[in-house]
């Protein structure tokens, strides 16, 4: 899965990008929500203000932290709610973004993405 803005100059929309075809590197767009939508405010969002940390493994679902107010959220691509799982203390900023990269017996490992 791959995530995306855009354009960062008018951002207002969050693109998420699925590896189709490992052989041909075909990505097909799987989702796109509104950040009026993700973020509950119309105030123009950008790189700095966000970042998305995880993508669950088994669920259509994000994790992502939310700078202005150092809010940790999710958000289900099914029922497409944002939900608000915790404030975040000093320091969220250097929270570094993950992505699944191997599953043994329900056990997950997680490898920062650079």
């Amino acid at each position: 899965m791959s995530l995306d803005t855009g354009d960062t100059s008018d951002m207002n929309e969050l693109f998420i990008w699925v590896l189709q075809d490992y052989d041909t590197e075909e990505w097909v767009l799987k989702h796109s929500v509104p950040f009026l939508q993700l973020f509950g405010t119309s105030r123009n969002v950008s790189n700095d203000d966000y970042n998305v940390v995880a993508i669950h493994p088994d669920h259509n679902m994000i994790f992502f932290v939310q700078h202005w107010d150092r809010k940790l959220k999710s958000y289900d691509m099914d029922s497409k709610e944002v939900c608000t799982l915790c404030t975040l203390g000093v320091g969220c900023q250097n929270i570094l973004p993950c992505s699944v990269f191997h599953r043994v017996i329900g056990t997950c490992y997680f490898a920062s993405k650079h």
